[in-house]
């Protein structure tokens, strides 16, 4: 598993400098960024699960959070180490299994995930967003829509609607629950619609009837 990430990174960053990846990652995931923001100001505690190359972690840490980045993989957390020296910045980059987490519990105000609890079956996932809830006040998990097969193919991803990863997120113990959406679908059709509808109307096909490249939900922990 972790030759395949180590291997779809090198892939995505092929042809291509670090900032320039970076900036790219960056303006994709502002919708992302604006949740976090709308929920825990800086200088709150963030956990990232599953960090990538670190990219959103270097970019909340400069932003003037304090972050802790995890990830399975230690090439991958590696990989992310370089990131961070390359961008001059000082996430804390760990090692980490995201379905034991009790090291980290109760320590953050907002745990978040992109592209990470998909890829189990379900009750794994419930158990990863329990895991999660364990640690912060608040958790936010990104997932791909059904429309990520016009840029890649779907693998082993489990496909959810918003309304899908809001009962995942009330399964796993979550309250005050809610959907967003974010990326444009690589389509003719999709250009036209976002041309010609309101923002408000086309913002509410994002969110809450998951016409758009990404899903997202936050929830808050009970206890």
């Amino acid at each position: 598993m972790s030759e395949r990430w180590v291997d779809y990174f090198s892939a995505s960053m092929k042809g291509k400098r670090l900032l320039e990846y970076a900036v790219g990652h960056w303006t994709y995931s502002m919708q992302l960024y604006y949740q976090i923001r709308k929920y825990v100001p800086p200088p709150a505690r963030i956990l990232e699960i599953g960090c990538g190359l670190g990219l959103s972690s270097i970019y909340l840490r400069e932003c003037g959070y304090e972050v802790t980045a995890v990830d399975k993989s230690a090439e991958v957390i590696k990989m992310a180490r370089i990131s961070a020296e390359m961008l001059s910045s000082t996430p804390l980059i760990e090692q980490a299994d995201a379905l034991d987490m009790r090291n980290y519990y109760n320590c953050y105000d907002l745990c978040f995930s992109v592209g990470v609890v998909e890829h189990f079956e379900r009750g794994v996932t419930v158990r990863l967003i329990e895991e999660q809830r364990k640690c912060a006040q608040y958790i936010i998990a990104v997932v791909p829509s059904k429309y990520t097969s016009y840029v890649a193919d779907i693998t082993d991803e489990r496909i959810y609607t918003a309304r899908g990863l809001k009962k995942i997120f009330k399964d796993a113990g979550l309250g005050q629950i809610s959907s967003f959406g974010y990326g444009d679908i690589p389509s003719s059709f999709h250009v036209w619609m976002k041309y010609f509808l309101p923002f408000g109307a086309y913002r509410l096909l994002q969110n809450h009837f998951s016409y758009t490249m990404g899903i997202g939900c936050v929830g808050k922990s009970k206890g």
